[in-house]
């Protein structure tokens, strides 16, 4: 990754995008500015070692389109759980392999959010969309689907999915 100043991007962001600049203008900053590096979509890590089964943030278990990692962090805090219990008295290995595999299944939804966070490439896109389903009921079951993981980001960034949200919805 190449290194990036994340107050000139921040910056550059607020004066690209207009709701951004609005409030920065208008408003006022409780503090300083603060980030951090986020491990996302179970990538970055890994994921066992003999003794040691590595969940949540650690392993990567962040949304890279939309940050949420809650709920993939207790996930994997389960998955971790459940391969202990499972391999009890069968050694470190057969818990690794059980935890591991538990990761493996989770990827392609991953995949799908990674995905879609190509829409953030176009900020104009995400500003249509927020558009769009501002005058859509429909539009709006979507993308809260997204959020509640029962439809898939991967159906929203297609020329299908974008096509669909010009047309009417209910």
């Amino acid at each position: 990754m190449p290194d990036l100043n994340l107050r000139e991007l921040f910056a550059a962001f607020t004066r690209a995008h207009a709701p951004a600049r609005e409030l920065m203008q208008g408003g006022c900053l409780l503090g300083e500015l603060k980030g951090a590096p986020l491990r996302c979509s179970l990538e970055g890590a890994r994921w066992s070692r003999p003794g040691l089964l590595v969940a949540g943030e650690a392993a990567g278990s962040t949304y890279s389109f939309t940050g949420e990692g809650i709920g993939k962090a207790l996930e994997s805090g389960m998955l971790a759980g459940e391969a202990i219990a499972a391999a009890a008295g069968a050694g470190d290995a057969s818990a690794s392999a059980r935890y591991e595999a538990g990761l493996a299944a989770l990827r392609p939804r991953f995949a799908a959010y990674e995905h879609a966070n190509r829409i953030n490439d176009h900020p104009w896109i995400a500003d249509f969309v927020i558009w769009r389903a501002r005058r859509s009921p429909g539009i709006v079951r979507r993308l809260s689907g997204v959020l509640e993981e029962s439809y898939s980001p991967g159906q929203l960034v297609t020329a299908r999915g974008l096509l669909r949200l010009l047309l009417p919805v209910s």
